[in-house]
């Protein structure tokens, strides 16, 4: 398949059709009407605008939130701003009998479904570039700017991209993903020029790359900002677009980048038809011949950002354990759905023999041969023994299983006295299991969640 016939094959999937067009533009029009007349009813200065990737045209079909902003005057109290914004969001979403949840950025807003919609109700401010009051009020400009440097050809080509990233699970600006942002698909296709002219710059990306829109000093810039990928936001020169993407995340992309240009099919874009089934986990799993630890317990009721920020956290947390006591940690993988918990660490080997060998110091220093000697007199397995010059002790294996390890430190978590984050202990307080090898497919599989997850650990997806 060629580049071309790849990029056209995609946007067959992913262009929105005139009638999904109409259909959204009719409901858009009747929400944002609706909303007006409550915001006039309150007599409180608010500006309604639709932003996101559906203002900015460059949504995909059948995957699409509509974000709503209500932006007041920047003299007015901001807990007045988000009191109105709730009450005539909530107002609205009673009049259309839509299911809503509060959800939480670097400020409140409001989630509803409506008709079968996602829609965002966001409060902000009307400001002046560089004068903003909240994360939000840039956002007006970046669809300003995306409107104005992207071709109705190339919002295609971001569509193409996105639908890439996502199908490599390198999509998402969330605390779980660490991944690309919508604006940030944008700005790349606006720098490069479309698709393939984004992707074969990604190929070829080093830590540290710089895009910016205007000319800039590199070294200096890298100076300011550590990220491994550095988008200066043409709204706003102090910020990195960028600043989400992890180290992992920018790897596996350049990655992803690589194999597609040495092979354009839908297979490396990451669509494929082979549905994720726990046997064919399974099967990943026996052919590798590592083992896996699995954590499972109930989520605590946070929102999804600090939630994944603390399931991350933990990982780091049992993995530097893990290898402290001499573990290679291979790969993680974490999940939070519907309330459940997974945590998992693929490891060389789940066990270690019953001794272990420890070096002692050179035959030539007496004294730390004797020092040696006394620390382990009772350890030895059965004696001291010498070779090369040097003193080793065969002692008994203190940490013979992974999982242990992990138990321990949950107890202590649990008992007010480990390090595991606030979050994941209460939720582990709830009650949890550590399984091992296939008992943690077997439980995936009862618990019906997470097996994508899993499966991208062990590579059968």
């Amino acid at each position: 398949m060629t580049p071309e016939e790849l990029v056209k094959r995609v946007k067959q999937k992913v262009v929105p059709s005139g009638e999904e067009r109409s259909r959204l533009a009719a409901l858009v029009g009747k929400v944002v009407h609706s909303l007006q007349e409550a915001v006039a009813q309150r007599k409180v200065p608010l500006e309604v605008s639709v932003q996101g990737s559906y203002a900015k045209d460059t949504w995909l079909a059948g995957d699409v939130d509509i974000d709503v902003f209500l932006l007041a005057d920047p003299s007015l109290n901001w807990d007045t701003v988000q009191t109105v914004v709730f009450e005539v969001s909530y107002a609205l979403c009673k009049k259309f009998t839509a299911r809503t949840r509060e959800r939480y950025a670097e400020h409140p807003y409001l989630e509803a479904w409506i008709e079968g919609v996602r829609f965002n109700f966001v409060p902000g401010y009307l400001t002046k570039p560089g004068e903003w009051r909240t994360a939000v009020d840039r956002t007006p400009y970046h669809t300003e700017f995306v409107l104005r440097n992207l071709t109705e050809e190339q919002r295609d080509e971001v569509r193409v991209l996105k639908a890439f990233l996502k199908a490599r699970r390198l999509y998402g600006a969330e605390i779980r993903f660490q991944g690309f942002s919508g604006y940030l698909c944008e700005l790349l296709v606006a720098h490069y020029g479309g698709f393939w002219d984004v992707v074969r710059a990604m190929a070829s990306w080093r830590y540290g790359e710089v895009v910016a829109f205007t000319p800039v000093d590199e070294d200096r810039i890298r100076r300011v900002f550590p990220e491994p990928l550095i988008v200066i936001d043409p709204v706003d020169p102090r910020r990195n677009v960028a600043a989400a993407v992890s180290d992992e995340t920018f790897v596996r992309a350049i990655h992803a980048a690589m194999q597609l240009v040495e092979k354009p099919s839908l297979e490396t874009f990451g669509w494929t038809a082979v549905r994720v089934a726990p046997v064919a986990v399974l099967d990943a799993l026996r052919r590798r011949r590592t083992g896996i630890v699995g954590i499972f317990f109930d989520c605590a009721n946070v929102v999804p950002d600090v939630l994944y920020g603390q399931l991350r956290r933990t990982l780091r947390i049992l993995r530097a354990a893990l290898e402290e006591r001499g573990y290679t940690v291979l790969q993680t993988a974490m999940c939070g759905e519907e309330g459940r918990c997974m945590l998992v660490f693929e490891l060389e080997a789940l066990s270690k023999p019953a001794v272990r060998l420890l070096t002692g110091p050179p035959v030539s220093k007496p004294e730390a041969v004797h020092r040696f000697l006394e620390r382990h007199l009772w350890e030895f397995a059965p004696q001291p023994v010498a070779r090369g010059g040097r003193v080793f002790g065969v002692l008994p294996q203190p940490w013979r299983r992974a999982s242990t390890i992990i138990e321990a430190i949950i107890r202590k978590s649990i008992e007010g006295r480990g390090p595991l984050p606030r979050y994941v202990t209460q939720g582990l307080r709830g009650g949890y299991k550590v399984l091992e090898g296939e008992d943690v497919i077997k439980e995936v599989r009862q618990r019906r969640c997470c097996l994508a997850e899993l499966a991208r650990l062990l590579g059968s997806a």
